[in-house]
């Protein structure tokens, strides 16, 4: 294995003899949300389509009602002028309630598994890798369901507000909790950019679908909503309705101007 030093728009990778030097030239970031985007999990049958209420569904009336109350508490904490607590705390307390009742990998993948992805994943990130293009997924949801999604050969970073490691008897053994939701989106994408000397607005396109999209549509140059809500459609660059990823590579390649 090698090392990977990271200067402006440029990556080198030296292996361990020093031998060969590889150099890719970084030309922007394309980050994606995970769930309502790319796993397609419905925006009617719940308030945020997300991997959270139908985990808590799945463990009992009395867990998703626990659930449904989170949501209902974070939806005012975030409207607040000035929050007194974080995404990543509401977090912990769904993953508490998961402890609670006794969520299992067998349950936790079996949910995971359910959820269908949107046609032609892998034919978009192959595209975007082959105009060295990074691929990034950010999502309020799990790292571990993006770690399985097609395409992930193709991924560079995965930013999940949650990750659960299991003990050899199923149960969770320990979780890593991230603030990766609605501004989180923003740091995250930030952060990357700095990592790879590139500007978030010249260099960086994002494409989701929620609620809590909007300000990293904002902060980024090329927008898309796809199959969105209305705040997201409002402030994108581009709303597209499509059943299939590769659409939307013109308006990623920005061959095409914003539609509204």
């Amino acid at each position: 294995m090698g090392e990977t030093y990271y200067l402006r728009k440029t990556e080198i990778l030296i292996n361990q003899q020093c031998t060969r030097i590889f150099v890719t030239l970084i030309e922007g970031i394309d980050a994606f949300d995970l769930e309502g985007t790319l796993a397609l999990i419905s925006h009617g049958k719940y308030k945020y389509p997300s991997v959270w209420p139908m985990i808590a569904e799945a463990l009992g009336p009395e867990c998703k009602a626990e659930e449904d109350r989170l949501v209902d508490l974070w939806d005012k904490e975030r409207k607040k002028p000035v929050q007194t607590k974080t995404y990543a705390m509401f977090v912990e307390e769904s993953i508490r309630n998961h402890q609670k009742y006794g969520l299992t990998k067998e349950l936790f993948d079996k949910t995971l598994n359910q959820i269908p992805w949107i046609n032609g994943i892998s034919e978009t990130f192959k595209t975007l890798k082959e105009k060295n293009r990074l691929i990034v997924i950010i999502t309020g949801g799990f790292a571990n369901h993006a770690e399985r999604m097609p395409g992930r050969e193709y991924i560079d970073y995965i930013k999940g507000a949650c990750t659960y490691f299991f003990s050899t008897k199923g149960n969770i053994e320990r979780y890593d909790c991230k603030e990766y939701d609605w501004q989180g989106k923003v740091a995250v994408i930030e952060e990357i950019c700095n990592r790879h000397g590139l500007d978030v607005k010249k260099h960086t396109t994002y494409t989701g679908d929620g609620k809590n999209d909007p300000p990293i549509a904002q902060a980024v140059g090329i927008s898309i909503a796809l199959n969105a809500c209305p705040e997201l459609q409002k402030v994108a660059t581009h709303s597209i309705n499509t059943a299939t990823l590769t659409d939307i590579l013109p308006y990623l390649m920005r061959k095409k101007e914003p539609n509204k």
